[in-house]
């Protein structure tokens, strides 16, 4: 949540990464009220931290909904919207590249100790399997 110099509320967003900086904000009507209060008299406050995706999304909703927003004359935010489902694409591609990786290596590793596994009950060595039975 960015609040102003006085204590404010003006803006709620799950984040992600470096987006919680008021400083990401370049366009909108939230960029117009950071730029108009000065960047370094934003305050930010985080609700939550280290929730699953879903949660993260509904705890935006609720706290959109609760100050409500300038946009529709329901409130004091400058958010457009009631929060968004953020889709796998939004993901920079060094994320989704680096999620990529750490799945590969923790495959990699599973296949590694099967293997290690097989070899342990006699039933593979580097000239491939064998019968439980051939020994």
């Amino acid at each position: 949540m960015y609040t102003d110099q006085d204590n404010v509320p003006f803006y709620i967003g799950k984040g992600c990464g470096d987006r919680w900086r008021p400083s990401k904000h370049v366009n909108g009507h939230t960029a117009i009220k950071i730029n108009s209060i000065g960047v370094d008299n934003v305050k930010v406050y985080f609700f939550h931290e280290n929730l699953t995706e879903e949660e993260a999304l509904r705890q935006e909703k609720y706290w959109i909904k609760h100050f409500g927003r300038q946009d529709n004359d329901t409130g004091i935010l400058t958010n457009q919207k009631y929060g968004r489902k953020v889709k796998h694409k939004q993901y920079p591609k060094y994320k989704r590249i680096k999620l990529f990786e750490e799945a590969a290596k923790e495959i990699h590793k599973q296949c590694l100790d099967v293997i290690e596994s097989l070899i342990d009950m006699e039933l593979y060595s580097d000239e491939g399997f064998h019968d439980s039975e051939e020994k």
